[in-house]
């Protein structure tokens, strides 16, 4: 089934409610809000539902995603928020990485990191104390941070290469 263009169609197909349950159950799961309320002079930011499909590689669809997301385009900067922060590979550390795997015959695995953000304590921007979080918890296993890119991390381990 296609991504609905809203949650008006995705409420009309099984599949695309249990997609939207799935979230909703993780919010539950993992405590991620607490209803406060509303602050003067505050904008509250309303939310959305972005629907995907996830495909293998010859383009089946395997699975459907329902992601209820802040709708951050209606925040005022210095009001709302601060600063902004997205943790991206940069152009070079993509060109370099994928030849390496080729010229040695390695697989590469892709994770989705669900719900990546919901865990753990957030005292901050999530996305900054999230990435935080994982870089002290791959250093501390032995990573070392890439000079080329610092959002790739290399871990030697006998005869293995572990890159993230």
């Amino acid at each position: 089934m296609i991504a609905p263009k809203n949650v008006i169609n995705g409420l009309k197909v099984v599949d695309w409610i249990k997609a939207m349950k799935d979230e909703l159950n993780e919010f539950e799961r993992h405590n991620v809000w607490t209803l406060v309320p509303k602050s003067q002079g505050k904008t509250i930011i309303g939310t959305r539902w972005v629907f995907r499909n996830k495909m293998d590689e010859d383009g089946i669809i395997i699975r459907n995603k329902a992601r209820l997301v802040a709708q951050g385009f209606c925040q005022l900067e210095g009001l709302d928020y601060h600063e902004t922060f997205a943790l991206v590979a940069t152009l070079e550390a993509i060109r370099l990485f994928l030849p390496f795997p080729f010229f040695m015959n390695f697989k590469v695995y892709q994770m989705d990191v669900k719900t990546g953000y919901l865990h753990g304590d957030l005292q901050e921007e999530a996305p900054i104390a999230w990435y935080d979080t994982l870089m002290n918890y791959l250093l501390s296993s032995g990573y070392k941070r890439s000079k080329i890119d610092n959002i790739l991390f290399i871990k030697y381990s006998g005869p293995h290469i572990i890159l993230n």
